[in-house]
């Protein structure tokens, strides 16, 4: 990207063909739009070119194609391809079978996405840029933890692949992103985790924050062999041994036998999975192990990175981004042990967020968000639905609270949909926090196999602090998200939501940002003692959030829930794109 200054027009980022697809719109240096790929495909996995999303983009600002100032691509096309050119050569005739469909992949298609983007919106192609993966990831968590224009800011990036670098360095100053150092391919923390949640029968993807529902209960038994396999260098950063791996030449099986021999026999693609304690299965203490394994390493290569980045830059915060950035206790772990003491993660800090981090750095200054967001809190960036069944609902206020307090799971919606993984309050299933079973009974309707989710504890801001140790500052944020360490008197009413080793994932509603259900939990709080309710995100198996109507039917029907309750102001007749949570302040 080039470091000279532009005009302040419409800039739209894409992220296409990977996971993650998607758009966000930059208008007059303010960041107008941004939508996922999959809200309309409804596949969590949609990794195509995302026309549907930037269309919506455009609608929501009254932009044409032909007038955008810039289209900013979240990625180097030919740096990607160079990579999997030498690696795919390098392991061959390993990699034949990888190599072939590598090949028909980038010359059919990849390859000539300027042409595809020039045509989509018809733009000349000098209007059209690519910039780097690590680059985006950068800038997209400075706009999403709300850092200002002359803001500083130390970001840490922990990523899977996109062209050479998997994790990198990096600092904000005055507007402008600058990587300091990278971790090269074949090294990737975020790649290891794809490993491993194929090797426990799961389709890798991005979203390695599954692996702490999986990992509760687990414990460090494999540190030593982490340790091996992802040992630490004197720079600060790691490397891996590639030995038990595929991923640098091929895509599709990610860990070879090696794997096998060090940790076990894998389970085979679709194998349900317990959590550790669930029948006292071996293989499930084995996988829960295996998790916690995991995140303890990335906690630990994490540490030590940053405090490498903490004598480079001392420069504000530390923010931090890339898939192995959704980790909730990945936060708090780096916050307890510094050496910066403020950290903080965006909602979208994995490839969801890319687009958005394009656009940022196509605008020539890192935008402004409608709305920024303290210590470890999260920006929501949405797309609001025109369709007006999402908003007729099913009984009031007083009818669902009493449906939930007799134990029944509650459908939450509200107007809009976040980037990133989880709902923070758009789409949610919410029930009871106490009972020794609570937790599982809010999830049990939603979850694809038994075993990777958690569920949130949603509390008021400002008596966050009788509950966990969140600490002032994170209880003061828009919407602070980790996994604090729980006080007694939680422990002892929501025993299902607090892990083995004391922690809670906790997300805090504050109430000017979200007033319906901040309004709601005390009204909870009023009837039980407790203003908490656990949570998950509202979606039918095996598909992306609840968008439309119909969606949100599909999800109710499958997950067996009777009540919903809806808030937000009457949609407009059309889809319209904005950040959501804007409906109630503006």
């Amino acid at each position: 990207m080039s470091a000279r200054e532009t005009r302040r027009g419409a800039v739209l980022g894409l992220c296409a063909f990977q996971r993650g697809a998607g758009a966000a719109l930059v208008v007059d240096g303010r960041v107008v739009a941004a939508a996922e790929e999959s809200w309309f495909s409804r596949r969590p996995d949609e990794d195509g070119f995302p026309r549907r999303a930037a269309q919506a983009c455009l609608r929501a600002a009254g932009v044409n194609g032909a007038d955008l100032e810039r289209v900013v691509l979240a990625e180097k096309p030919l740096a990607q391809f160079e990579r999997l050119l030498a690696t795919q050569l390098a392991a061959f005739p390993k990699s034949a079978k990888s190599f072939a469909g590598t090949m028909f992949t980038w010359l059919g298609d990849r390859l000539w996405i300027k042409s595809r983007i020039a045509d989509e919106f018809g733009l000349p192609a000098e209007r059209i840029e690519f910039a780097p993966r690590l680059l985006c990831h950068v800038a997209s968590a400075a706009v999403q933890c709300g850092l200002g224009a002359v803001e500083s800011a130390s970001v840490l990036v922990l990523d899977d692949a996109g062209e050479w670098g998997t994790a990198a360095l990096a600092t904000v100053r005055n507007g402008r992103a600058e990587l300091l150092q990278e971790v090269p391919f074949p090294h990737s923390l975020g790649l290891v985790g794809a490993a491993l949640e194929q090797f426990l029968g799961r389709t890798p993807g991005a979203e390695l924050g599954w692996f702490e529902g999986l990992a509760a209960g687990g414990s460090d038994r494999f540190r030593d062999t982490f340790e091996a396999l992802v040992p630490e260098e004197s720079d600060g950063s790691f490397r891996v041994d590639t030995g038990p791996f595929r991923f640098h030449f091929d895509g599709e099986r990610l860990f070879a036998p090696g794997l096998e021999a060090l940790f076990g026999p894998a389970r085979r693609p679709g194998e349900p999975l317990a959590r550790a304690g669930d029948g006292h299965d071996e293989r499930a203490r084995r996988d829960a192990d295996l998790a916690a394994g995991f995140l303890n390493l990335t906690a630990r290569r994490a540490k030590s990175m940053a405090r490498v980045l903490h004598t480079k830059a001392q420069a504000g915060p530390l923010l931090l981004a890339g898939c192995v950035a959704q980790t909730r206790r990945l936060v708090d772990l780096l916050g307890e042990r510094g050496p910066f003491a403020d950290v903080r993660v965006g909602a979208a800090p994995g490839p969801e967020g890319l687009a958005l981090g394009a656009a940022a750095l196509g605008s020539g200054s890192l935008p402004s968000a409608p709305h920024t967001v303290g210590a470890t809190g999260q920006g929501s960036i949405g797309l609001f639905s025109g369709d007006t069944e999402v908003f007729r609902a099913d009984a009031d206020e007083g009818t669902a609270l009493e449906a939930l307090l007799r134990g029944a799971p509650l459908a939450w919606l509200e107007s809009g949909l976040e980037l990133g993984p989880e709902s923070l309050g758009r789409r949610l299933v919410v029930g009871r926090v106490d009972g020794a079973h609570a937790a599982r009974a809010v999830l049990a309707p939603l979850l694809r196999d038994g075993a990777g989710e958690c569920a949130r504890l949603l509390v008021p801001s400002e008596v966050a602090e009788r509950w966990c140790q969140l600490g002032p500052a994170a209880a003061a944020s828009a919407v602070a998200r980790g996994a604090p360490r729980a006080h007694p008197e939680l422990v002892a009413l929501a025993p299902s939501v607090v892990g083995a080793d004391g922690r809670v994932h906790v997300q805090t509603v504050h109430r000017d940002r979200q007033p319906n259900l901040h309004r709601f939990l005390h009204r909870v709080g009023e009837r039980t003692g407790a203003p908490l309710l656990l949570a998950a995100t509202l979606r039918a198996r095996g598909s992306a959030a609840a968008l439309s109507a119909q969606d949100v039917d599909e999800a109710l029907e499958r997950a067996g829930i009777a009540h919903r309750l809806v808030h937000g102001p009457p949609p407009k007749p059309s889809p319209q794109v904005e950040f959501a949570a804007n409906a109630e302040r503006d």
